[in-house]
């Protein structure tokens, strides 16, 4: 039981980095667009509503499609 919990609480950290911290900085900016920096350098300096509109759509199919492919495997493997 510890060991699940445990590979539960890696997965949650891995999941977690990918939508929350890469998602939401992708197109993220700080600071003028003279300068050319390769991280925090998107179209966005704020979290207006482009942002939500562009941003906002990866996180939420992100979010479906981890929801979504754990039944996936269980669905097709009678077929297998």
């Amino acid at each position: 039981m510890e060991e699940s919990i445990d590979k539960f609480t890696l997965i949650y950290m891995v999941q977690y980095m990918n939508i929350a911290l890469i998602f939401v900085f992708a197109d993220f900016s700080l600071g003028s667009r003279d300068v050319k920096r390769p991280i925090l350098f998107g179209k966005y300096r704020d979290f207006d509503t482009s942002w939500y509109y562009d941003v906002g759509a990866k996180i939420s199919f992100a979010m479906v499609s981890n929801s979504i492919s754990p039944m996936v495997g269980k669905v097709i493997q009678p077929a297998i």
